[in-house]
This record gives C-alpha cells, sequence and structure tokens, in this order.
C-alpha cells in the first residue's frame, strides 16, 4: 500500500510541475519552496519577453534562457527527491493521492496556463506561427510547391493576451520572405524590398533605395529580377514584392500590422 502511495505521489507531482512549476511541491506539502519555484519560472518568463527587446551578447543569451532550464531541471530533482526520502522515512506521513484533490491541482495548474500570459499555452495561443503549404514555385529556388512552411511572427512581435495589441520590437530586414493579408484577405508570400520611409525603385533586378544602389544579396536570397517605378514606403510600412515568372509580379504597402510572419521551414 505504501509502495503504490508512493508511485502515486511520484507521477502525480512530476505532471503538475510539468503543468506549471512548482504547483508538484505544493502538492507534495513543500509549500514554501514550491511558492518559490513558481515566483521564480514567472520572473524567467518575464525576462524571456524582455530579452527580445535587447540585443544581447550569445553568453547573455545562454544564462538568460540557459539558467531557468537548469533550475527547472532542479526542481525536477528536487521533487523526485522528496519523494524518495518520504518512502525511505516511512514514519513520515505520504500524502494520499485521491482523484478529486488531484483534479482541484489540475484545474488550478490550467487556469494558470490559460490566464498568465506568460504561461507557455497561454503564450503559444497568441504567438503560434501560421503553418502552411506552399502553393506555388513563385519563391523558387528558396521555397518549391510542396514545401511545408511556418510564418512566425515572433521573428518581429510579441502578442500578450492582457495587451490590446502585439508589441512590434524590430522589423523585418531587407530580403527577408514575409507572409501577409492582402485587401482581399488572402495570405500572400513575398520578398521585403523596401523599410518605413523609404524611397525604392528596382532597375534591372537592383534595388535603389534612397537613390543609393544595393550591390549583393543578404542571406544568400535570390535577387529581385524586374523592375518598379520610384515608389515612397509609408511610414509604418514594409514595401514587399510578390514574384511570378521569375519577375516582380506585384508590389504591396504592408503595414506592420498585416504582417503574419516570417517564413521559414517548419521543421
Amino acid at each position: 500500500m505504501m509502495r503504490k502511495r508512493i508511485l502515486n505521489l511520484r507521477l502525480s507531482t512530476m505532471f503538475l510541475h510539468l503543468l506549471v512549476p512548482g504547483l508538484g511541491h505544493i502538492y507534495a506539502r513543500e509549500y514554501l519552496f514550491g511558492i518559490f519555484v513558481f515566483l521564480i519560472m514567472m520572473v524567467a518568463s518575464v525576462l524571456f519577453v524582455a530579452g527580445l527587446f535587447m540585443e544581447l551578447p550569445f553568453i547573455a543569451k545562454i544564462g538568460l534562457y540557459g539558467l531557468p532550464s537548469i533550475f527547472y531541471l532542479f526542481a525536477v530533482f528536487d521533487l523526485n527527491n522528496t519523494v524518495t526520502k518520504r518512502q525511505k522515512n516511512s514514519h513520515r506521513k505520504v500524502p494520499r493521492v485521491t482523484i478529486r484533490k488531484f483534479a482541484y491541482y489540475v484545474i488550478i495548474g490550467i487556469i494558470i496556463q490559460i490566464v498568465w500570459p506568460l504561461a507557455p499555452l497561454n503564450f503559444a495561443i497568441y504567438n503560434a506561427p501560421h503553418i502552411f503549404v506552399m502553393e506555388n514555385n513563385d519563391l523558387a529556388p528558396v521555397f518549391k510547391r510542396g514545401d511545408l512552411l511556418k510564418a512566425s511572427s515572433l521573428s518581429w512581435r510579441v502578442h500578450l493576451s492582457l495587451l490590446e495589441k502585439p508589441i512590434i520590437y524590430k522589423i523585418p530586414d531587407r530580403f527577408e520572405i514575409v507572409q501577409f493579408t492582402d485587401k482581399s484577405k488572402k495570405d500572400v508570400c513575398g520578398y521585403v524590398i523596401g523599410l518605413p520611409t523609404e524611397t525604392i525603385e528596382v532597375v534591372d533586378g537592383t534595388i535603389i533605395a534612397n537613390n543609393v544602389p544595393l550591390l549583393g544579396v543578404a542571406d544568400g536570397r535570390i535577387p529581385i529580377p524586374g523592375d518598379l517605378e520610384l515608389t515612397q514606403v509609408g511610414n509604418y510600412n514594409m514595401l514587399v514584392a510578390t514574384l511570378r515568372m521569375g519577375l516582380i509580379d506585384d508590389v504591396y504597402q504592408v503595414p506592420l500590422s498585416s504582417l503574419i510572419g516570417k517564413v521559414d521551414y517548419l521543421f
């Protein structure tokens, strides 16, 4: 009976810790440490989002993102060690796992995941990438028909459930492939060729930004073939070109709010 109770306690606490860090410790009656783990992971989630808005060196990013992960694993080890000690010290009362009590804690964990803006579930709901299949070869050879792709908004902005509008922390780079929604509510993919407030002209595939020719291609992307007459980019817009048959097909003034995300392979 004691072994079964220990096993049930171990499984239930690990599940609750996976659902919300610290909740497993609280369930196992390690109240102070459970609250401590919960608060630490909340602070870590805030720092994670704050890190998106700062240019940090690689070592700083390792510390910012790596240390919370190490602490999370340490909490898992500590939780397992707590249950093991109770198994060895039979004189200590082992909490009985009941379906009703466990269900209450699960409900609390789910509520936290849904309500807390930086909880993984809540954050994923508001910032999940748009997954789609490329329907044509207009972006070949970078992406071809049938490729499974994603458009990730986290490349430029973060959407938190408490805020009415997403927080834009950067704008797309030139030559990035982006997905956006046009006026007909259709999702379209194209190359960024112009940034806010620039004057853009394309002559024989050469982009001229603010009267300066841009020689070379960024990030291994293909050139933008074709021509485009002088165009003024709006203050809060990106100039995005779509291609067809290897040439510029159309050019869109895309508001930052209409950008779905940066296009890349799903895996």
